[in-house]
């Protein structure tokens, strides 16, 4: 199943305060929020979000935010394809480079709750450790981007899908098209319950294909899964509608998708 994931880059050790990261945590999202463990240890510094208390496998449990420890050498070629792909973040690179240590934020058991509130959980504490341990770069895995801290904390007046990092829209050309074909598609919606979307496209500007992803993607995350295979949106332009089919993704990770269908003629050889 996919998840939240973040990591925390530093240029030194942290001292993170798991009772300093929860009262803040408490202030931002106004819940209940336990702790247990240790970041330094294997097993992390766990967050409980306990008012949501339910019925697990194992017997009654919370939704938790869990912070471990990351080992090896963070090498920028490691992070090449999600540097690519990290518009808002001219020196991802440099970041990834100069971290000596970094941690791992993940959600675990959110399963069962609604896309909203797991972004609310997990940014609500992704957003104390920012403030109280001033991390050098934030790399969000599951949307594949590199976002520097400060970028972050400033959009945190936003709704958390609003928040950069939440939500990424990728953008490949075809190397093996003789049109000049590209592809785009958006990561993040997969992770909290939802279908990423994708379009490939020909003559079209690439701003324009985003705009019609990332807005459809706001859409699908505020009504939820409503698009329909054989359903219709509107396209770049107003008097354009383009055809939705649910197909298995072009790009990795691989997944199913809601593809985008410009028609003639900007659709790419695989919508023709």
């Amino acid at each position: 199943m996919s998840i939240q994931q973040a990591e925390l880059h530093y240029l030194s050790d942290p001292h993170i305060i798991a009772d300093a990261i929860a009262a803040r945590c408490n202030e931002i999202a106004r819940s209940d929020v336990g702790h247990s463990g240790d970041a330094e240890s294997a097993e992390g510094l766990c967050f409980h979000h306990t008012r949501y208390v339910r019925p697990m496998p194992e017997g009654m449990g919370a939704p938790q935010t869990v912070i471990v420890p990351r080992t090896g050498e963070d090498l920028p070629e490691t992070y090449a394809e999600i540097v690519q792909q990290s518009w808002g973040c001219s020196d991802a690179a440099e970041r990834i480079s100069a971290s000596r240590a970094s941690y791992t934020v993940t959600e675990h058991m959110t399963s069962t709750l609604d896309p909203q509130t797991r972004l609310e959980l997990f940014h609500g504490v992704l957003q104390a450790l920012v403030e109280v341990t001033r991390p050098h770069a934030i790399i969000f895995v599951h949307s594949d981007q590199v976002v520097a801290p400060d970028d972050y904390l400033e959009s945190c007046g936003d709704p958390p899908i609003e928040r950069v990092g939440a939500l990424n829209t990728r953008f490949y050309t075809v190397d093996s098209s003789e049109s000049g074909d590209m592809i785009m598609d958006t990561r993040g919606l997969e992770d909290i319950g939802l279908h990423d979307l994708q379009c490939r496209f020909r003559d079209l500007s690439p701003n324009d294909v985003s705009r019609v992803l990332y807005s459809t993607a706001l859409y699908i995350f505020e009504h939820g899964p409503v698009i329909e295979s054989g359903e219709t949106i509107t396209g770049a332009e107003p008097d354009t509608m383009w055809g939705c089919r649910f197909e298995e993704s072009l790009l990795q990770p691989k997944r199913t998708v809601l593809d985008l269908d410009p028609g003639p003629p900007y659709a790419g050889r695989a919508n023709e």
